[in-house]
């Protein structure tokens, strides 16, 4: 670089010049190595920034992985101290409903238990209405669609996948404009029960335990956009606890139930230990009774048709009648006696089944029941020509004395028993109806007792020796009755005397 000072005369002339030359050739060497300098500092100090903003980004994302993390571990621990504080199952699914319902910020929440038979109820809710619940509680995998039957079964529609998360939870926060995409072909697919009740948020979540789904958790709000990544993996993640929870409490319940019914079993097993022990005694009392009872009462009934054969007095034929009405009345206790202290094997015979109804209604209208005015109705014509395998005098045990309870029962006047029966290829039906007096609720499960009776006189065995008659042919035996209005005894027999399957 150059630099120069003119020197004037008086005229302002340049008369000479006083100069100075340097040479800069280093200064600007230094500053290019400066500016250079400055440049990769800059450089540094914005890709060191940079640096910053993605570590501070990473540690942001850290602290709310750790967040949620922590979240889940006090959502888990909450979880298992729900479980180990709560002693059933329906206790345990409404504090889940609550927790979740809480957790979710959802308005309506709910737990749906896939039950034996296929149906899934809301074992607990919160937020939904009886109206809804009364749509829903019936639904079942086995015959109806919905999103919650799909998330049970894994079988999501294809319009319902880009909701989908991977482990097979459908996320909706905006089912406005998802039932838009839909077309009317495949509207028919989803019923839509949930949109119609305007729940613009909508989550089901498989609950899990292993490998199977046991039920589903239901959330629902009528605002969209309720559910964020976040709270989708957590509702997630506390699925597999909720399954071990709900399946705990399931083997639990399962469990009582057997205790329960091997219970029952023992106490049905002490009861028949008694009544065997029972039947010990009243076998030695029967053999005494009947050796004692009926030489005299035979003797008694002889002397009865004579004295009413020789006499030929009809003022003596209602007192004679009365003795021969109550040798029978004795006979047929010695006979209940005998019958229920002595268990045998029927002595089967193919029968006509009608034959012996016909018979007995005979027999029992003749015997100590002619003052009362009674009409026995028939109908019989379904069993006209059947015929079965049984023991005919055990039949005509059981048939007179249903009858004789029905006479027992009825009005001096306006009685009426129905005798009506039934077939199929496997069994016969035969059904005694009376408009007698009837049996209050209370005693109906105790009548088939032996020992039990609402009546004034007899020994409470009639219908015990009933049953016992029934159960070894292999059929089963029923009352039903109402008070005012009569009774009615239904037996159904195998055709082929063997044991009755229904």
């Amino acid at each position: 670089g150059a630099q120069g000072k003119p020197r004037l005369n008086e005229q302002k002339s340049v008369v000479t010049l006083i100069g100075l030359v340097q040479d800069i050739t280093e200064r600007k060497r230094a500053e290019e190595l400066l500016r250079k300098a400055h440049d990769e500092l800059e450089t540094k100090v914005l890709f060191r920034t940079q640096e910053l903003v993605t570590l501070n980004e990473q540690l942001t994302q850290e602290i709310l992985k750790r967040k949620e993390t922590e979240r889940q571990i006090n959502a888990r621990n909450v979880l298992l101290k729900l479980l180990n504080q709560t002693v059933s199952r329906k206790a345990y699914v409404d504090g889940l409903v609550k927790l979740i319902r809480a957790w979710s910020a959802c308005a309506h929440v709910g737990i749906r238990v896939l039950n034996e038979e296929g149906g899934i109820p809301y074992e607990s809710h919160e937020g939904f209405d009886e109206d809804f619940l009364g749509l829903e509680n019936s639904l079942s995998v086995k015959t109806d669609h919905c999103v919650c039957i799909r998330m049970i079964k894994g079988a999501p529609e294809p319009e319902e996948k880009p909701f989908m998360s991977k482990t097979g939870s459908f996320f909706c926060n905006d089912t406005l404009k998802f039932s838009l995409k839909l077309s009317r072909q495949t509207e028919d697919k989803f019923r839509g029960v949930c949109i119609k009740r305007g729940f613009r948020t909508l989550a089901v979540t498989p609950i899990r335990y292993g490998e199977k789904i046991v039920g589903v958790m239901h959330l629902a709000d009528e605002m969209p956009d309720k559910i964020d990544n976040s709270s989708k993996e957590f509702i997630e993640a506390t699925s597999g606890l909720i399954g071990e929870g709900i399946y705990k409490f399931s083997l639990e319940d399962k469990i009582e139930r057997e205790k329960i019914r091997h219970q029952e079993q023992l106490t049905e097993a002490a009861k028949q230990l008694e009544q065997a022990r029972r039947l010990s005694d009243i076998g030695t009392l029967a053999a005494t009774v009947a050796h004692e009872l009926r030489n005299p009462l035979a003797a008694i009934n002889m002397a009865a048709s004579n004295i009413k054969r020789k006499a030929q007095n009809p003022l003596l034929d209602r007192h004679l009648h009365n003795i021969e009405a109550k040798v029978y009345e004795s006979d047929q206790i010695i006979n209940n006696l005998l019958f229920y202290s002595r268990i045998k094997s029927p002595h089967y015979e193919n029968v006509k089944i009608n034959s012996i109804l016909e018979e007995c209604a005979g027999l029992s209208k003749r015997q100590s029941r002619a003052k009362k005015k009674i009409t026995i109705a028939k109908k019989l014509q379904l069993t006209r020509n059947v015929s079965v395998d049984v023991d005919p005098l055990q039949m005509k045990e059981i048939v007179c004395n249903i009858l004789n309870n029905s006479y027992d029962a009825l009005p001096e006047s306006g009685g009426v028993i129905e005798m009506f029966t039934d077939t199929n290829e496997k069994s016969v039906t035969i059904c005694i109806k009376d408009n007698g007096t009837g049996i209050e609720k209370e005693y109906l499960e105790k009548v088939f007792d032996p020992f039990f009776t609402t009546k004034a006189k007899g020994t409470g065995l009639g219908l015990a020796v009933c049953r016992q008659i029934i159960n070894l042919h292999g059929g089963t035996i029923q009352m039903a009755s109402e008070p005012g209005k009569g009774t009615s005894v239904c037996i159904a027999l195998p055709k082929k005397g063997k044991a009755f399957d229904g």
